[in-house]
């Protein structure tokens, strides 16, 4: 179990879950997740919830010009991936909003129009007008994005490159301090070499001809395939 998800389950009122957790944590650690010397965020699911669309974006942006012109990236449907260029509006947004919307992605609409009738045409046109503003950033630099289906983490080469860093974490933490927990953290990354990658890659093309051949994508294409 990873510090994090001990020290929010020792945060809980579930004596008996508390004291099962204690006995899997290190007996160096135990002590200082009965005090709460743990900085762990007190919201959110995950790390995913640290990152937003913005600072993915930046990311990318920074990323892009070193990777060859034509390269293919291989990306899941994390919330700050599928950050969407002039998002669909809702109930919620206001008629204005909503009409203004219609009006700029070539429909005809006016305020004398019910909300019922605006948000058929809303659903109508969404999947026309469906644009990533990752995908958009790396088309504009000669790059295509290729996104994985939706919940299938076996088809992701990273969920094995971050598997082999936080194994490399665990197995080697000796203190609860956060400079060391970093620089553990950037020599487990530093070891992800050329050879493992291209391990990973093949473990998950290995899961897609799996799929492929018993059918689990009901007839729905998978994409190009990691391979091709």
């Amino acid at each position: 179990m990873s510090p994090g998800r001990a020290a929010r389950v020792l945060r809980g009122r579930d004596v008996g879950e508390r004291g099962r957790v204690l006995r899997r944590v290190p007996r160096r650690f135990r002590g200082r997740f009965r005090a709460g010397r743990f900085a762990v965020p007190r919201t959110g699911r995950d790390c995913r919830d640290a990152v937003g669309a913005d600072e993915f974006r930046e990311c990318m942006g920074r990323v892009l010009p070193l990777l060859a012109d034509g390269s293919v990236i291989v990306m899941d449907n994390a919330p700050y991936h599928t950050a969407k260029v002039d998002r669909a509006p809702t109930m919620d947004d206001g008629k204005d909003v909503i009409v203004e919307w219609l009006k700029r992605n070539g429909e005809t609409a006016d305020r004398s129009m019910v909300y019922v009738e605006l948000m058929a045409m809303v659903r109508r046109v969404k999947p026309l007008r469906k644009k990533y503003a990752i995908d958009e950033l790396a088309k504009a630099d000669g790059k295509t994005v290729l996104r994985l289906p939706r919940n299938h983490r076996e088809l992701n080469p990273m969920v094995l490159a971050w598997s082999s860093v936080k194994e490399h974490v665990s197995a080697n933490v000796s203190s609860c301090e956060p400079s060391d927990g970093k620089n553990l953290i950037v020599e487990a990354v530093d070891r992800v070499n050329a050879e493992m990658w291209k391990g990973f890659v093949g473990s998950a093309m290995e899961e897609e001809k799996k799929m492929l051949r018993s059918g689990l994508h009901r007839g729905r294409p998978l994409g190009r395939g990691l391979g091709r």
